[in-house]
């Protein structure tokens, strides 16, 4: 069960880019973002220690949609962001707006991140840890990767549209956990499910 969460981000990077969604033969290049996204997440974990009682968990229901979306997506989601904008302007080896790019470096992140998933919560896991958690993780590299690196290649309107539903799908994320911890386990099934179907969606298109 364990091995779902340590590995299902690799290796869905591995199947996602195999399929040559998008024409990038330099098989060097997306190793180099993968580590590039490796090693973003030490520091973003760094800086999370730091800030993360800002936003304690409370119960109540906004309370509680209001942890896991920091907690859980927000901040990740925009920190990895961020960084692969400002690495993506500053490096000569770049593809431009490549989802491949952008999808492997977002599955490094992420990777770093099941690995301290298992270790956290080492001995007491539960259905949220082990399975539905690793899947939104996946449905998340997999739409903000295609997301973010079409607002590259757009401009005006249509680039702040791509980043708004990015930060919508985000925000969709954390009803998983929410309705979890509510015990309406059946809806975080459902909702995880809608979403990893709607993240693969465009590359399914792009494959065909």
């Amino acid at each position: 069960m364990v091995l779902y969460c340590l590995f299902a981000v690799p290796l869905f990077a591995l199947f996602i880019v195999s399929y040559k969604l998008q024409a990038v033969s330099d098989a060097k290049r997306l190793w180099v973002q993968y580590s590039r996204g490796l090693l973003t997440f030490i520091p973003a974990y760094i800086i999370y220690l730091l800030i993360a009682g800002s936003v304690p968990l409370t119960y109540s229901y906004g309370g509680i949609f209001a942890y896991y979306l920091v907690h859980n997506g927000l901040y990740y989601v925009v920190v990895a962001s961020l960084a692969y904008i400002l690495l993506r302007q500053f490096s000569r080896d770049s593809d431009g707006g490549s989802v491949s790019e952008a999808f492997v470096f977002f599955a490094g992140f992420f990777t770093f991140a099941s690995v301290l998933e298992i270790v956290r919560h080492f001995p007491y896991y539960d259905s949220f840890t082990l399975f539905l958690y690793p899947t939104i993780r996946l449905a998340v590299i997999a739409a903000i990767a295609f997301l973010l690196a079409r607002a590259f290649d757009s401009n005006g309107w249509v680039r702040w549209l791509y980043l708004v539903i990015g930060l919508i799908f985000v925000a969709a994320t954390a009803l998983v956990p929410f309705f979890y911890v509510i015990h309406i386990t059946v809806a975080a099934i459902a909702i995880t499910l809608v979403l990893l179907i709607g993240s693969l969606l465009p590359y399914l298109v792009m494959a065909l």
